[in-house]
């Protein structure tokens, strides 16, 4: 059927302004699109973390970084360590792909090791990640690397993803893992006298309201007796525990929640001083947490002297709120809720 001449002039104009929209938009979008390459230092590790967090939080890796301190010191000891070389890359002054890795000297010449590489999900499958490797490809050639060396699992689409710009398979190599001989436990009376040493241990430290009358044995007992106390042993010797407390002077505190509840409580977390600061204080919460919600409580709450700068930061990191305060035990303290 043919179009009269005013029908078919006004589709014709219909289609070129169309066509001009489309142009001018895409010349507009990449006008807004500023892009910037960069090598990241520790200025960088809140948003690196942050990117990282939510680049790997869905599928297909869900991986879970709620322990905000697990992932802060996850990515500044992969992003600080000798000869580390970090890039990442800037749209309109916001971080949106990163490469944590460093340069290794190999006896066939220098490469560079990606720990970690990333692209925002927002942006993933906008040719992105292609450019942003081109830029990496070009700077580290500048400082003599003759390779790129990374790993990622083979049913992964990253797997596609890095094989369609060019990395192979190293076919005889392969990553290898082996789980050491550490496991949580519920206490018995056999770990009475290593439970009293390692409390003993606590008392005296800054912060640390015990006293060589407490926790006691009676407190030992109590624990037992409701199947509430748990170590964390390596080789067999005790190395850190925690307890899962009824305390009513703290559960009738008012600022609780009352939505939440019921609500467990732990205490008495200690870990042997030679092996603080490996992160298993950390364990030990996260296993009391696990188990209190296996037990059917919806939260978890508890008391944190609130001049203990280093406990604050860690919870904070962790995710527990800061509900209230109150003075017991002639201490001051932040009084901690977190949903399970």
């Amino acid at each position: 059927m043919k179009m009269n001449n005013k029908v078919k002039k006004k589709a014709e104009n219909k289609v070129e302004n169309k066509a001009e929209n489309k142009a001018e938009n895409k010349v507009e979008n990449k006008a807004e699109l500023k892009e910037e390459f960069i090598v990241l230092d520790e200025s960088y590790l809140d948003e690196m973390a942050e990117l990282y967090k939510t680049s790997f939080a869905g599928e297909p890796w869900n991986d879970d970084w709620s322990d905000g301190e697990q992932l802060y010191e996850y990515v500044k000891e992969i992003s600080s360590a000798y000869h580390c070389l970090n890039f990442g890359l800037k749209i309109d002054g916001k971080l949106v792909a990163m490469s944590l890795g460093m340069i290794r000297h190999w006896w066939e010449g220098t490469n560079y090791n990606i720990e970690e590489l990333c692209v925002s999900p927002k942006l993933q499958g906008r040719g992105i990640g292609s450019r942003f490797m081109e830029m990496i490809e070009k700077d580290i050639q500048t400082r003599g690397a003759v390779g790129i060396f990374l790993q990622t699992d083979n049913d992964k689409p990253a797997y596609r993803f890095y094989h369609k710009i060019g990395f192979n398979d190293l076919g005889a190599h392969v990553s290898l893992y082996k789980s050491l001989p550490v496991k949580i436990v519920m206490a018995t009376e056999e770990d009475r006298e290593e439970l009293m040493a390692l409390y003993k241990m606590q008392v005296g430290k800054e912060f640390c309201p015990w006293t060589e009358d407490y926790p006691s044995d009676e407190t030992i007992d109590f624990d037992l007796s409701r199947d509430a106390l748990f170590v964390m042993k390596e080789d067999g010797k005790i190395i850190a525990s925690v307890s899962i407390e009824e305390d009513e002077e703290v559960d009738k505190l008012e600022c609780w929640n009352p939505e939440l509840a019921p609500a467990g409580e732990l205490a008495r977390l200690a870990v042997l001083p030679e092996k603080q600061g490996q992160g298993i204080a950390r364990q030990m919460l996260r296993f009391g947490m696990n188990t209190l919600k296996k037990q059917g409580c919806k939260s978890i709450h508890f008391l944190v002297n609130k001049y203990n700068e280093k406990a604050i930061r860690s919870y904070a990191q962790f995710g527990f709120n800061i509900v209230g305060e109150c003075h017991l035990f002639e201490q001051d303290f932040l009084c901690y809720e977190k949903v399970l």
